[in-house]
Parts: C-alpha cells; sequence; structure tokens
C-alpha cells in the first residue's frame, strides 16, 4: 500500500488530505470465471475545518469527502463516494461531542446477481458522537439507505458504535 498524507492549513485552519493505492497479489477469480493475477485499486480523501469554535479552537465545523476505486472485473463495489459534515463542540460542557451528516454511494457490480445493469445504493446517516471518558466514547446513528443492495424497497438501520482508545 502506498499512501501520501499532508496536513495543511487552508485560511488558519487544519485540514487533512491522503492519496493511496493498494495492491494484492494472487490469483482471483473474475465474474467472467477466469483468473487474473493482483487486485488493485486507489482512494482519496480529505477533511477540513471551516470554522472555530471555542477558545482554544477545539471545535468547529468541518466537511469531509472520500472516492475509492477497485478493479470491476474482481471486486462487488468497485466505486464509492462519501461526504459529509461534522460539527464537533456542541457546548462548552461538551467540547469533544460531536454531531455530523453524511452522504454515501456506492456502484455494486452488475455481475452480482446476474443483474442487467450495475445499480447503485445511497445512504443518509445521522451520528452522535458521546465522549464519555478520555479513554472511550459512544456513537449512536441512524441510516436511511436508498435501494440497499439493489433491493426495490429502501431501508432504516440503527446503530451503536463504541470505541476504546489505549
Amino acid at each position: 500500500m502506498i499512501e501520501v498524507y499532508k496536513i495543511t492549513n487552508f485560511k488558519g485552519k487544519e485540514g487533512k488530505y491522503q492519496i493511496g493505492s493498494w495492491i494484492k497479489t494472487g490469483k482471483y477469480q473474475t465474474y467472467t470465471d477466469n483468473f487474473e493475477r493482483n487486485n488493485y485499486g486507489f482512494y482519496s480523501g480529505f477533511e477540513q475545518k471551516l470554522t472555530d469554535k471555542f477558545d482554544d479552537k477545539s471545535g468547529g465545523l468541518s466537511i469531509f469527502s472520500q472516492f475509492g476505486y477497485a478493479r470491476s472485473n474482481i471486486n462487488d463495489v468497485p466505486y464509492y463516494f462519501g461526504a459529509g459534515l461534522v460539527f464537533k463542540g456542541i457546548t462548552q460542557k461538551r467540547k469533544q461531542d460531536s454531531i455530523g451528516f453524511a452522504f454515501s454511494w456506492h456502484q455494486f457490480n452488475r455481475h452480482l446477481h446476474r443483474m442487467e445493469n450495475s445499480t447503485a445504493e445511497k445512504v443518509l446517516e445521522l451520528f452522535y458522537k458521546i465522549k464519555l471518558t478520555e479513554l472511550f466514547y459512544i456513537q449512536p446513528d441512524i441510516q436511511y439507505i436508498i435501494k440497499p443492495y439493489g433491493s426495490e424497497k429502501n431501508a432504516f438501520s440503527f446503530g451503536l458504535r463504541s470505541c476504546i482508545v489505549f
């Protein structure tokens, strides 16, 4: 894997930009039952702070975006795009909490389930990240999934993520 990662200062606000690629060596079966060597892809993304909140600049509004590509004759999801907004520092007492909204789109390979055409799934997500201690947070979220896995019926998903930092 090769990755280029840069932290910048845009109009006095911190930003993170990355671009990378990956390769997995070996033999892979394609959707047409052939075998090919090596699977590869690339990705890019950024996160840019737009505003500050609080004197120590610990909060504020940020925007992010991600894009990924993988070989379409081998991978189930050859294209992915995601973007969103995150606001950190809900109140003075909850400086480390974040609320965010994201949109993602990914294209399924048309060979999955013998689909006539490739189909895309879109996801709208709303989350709230609650920092309980310096080493632990929880993050409930709700997702609205449009055409999940190519289905005609849309769906809701509720989740709870937790993280322990050590």
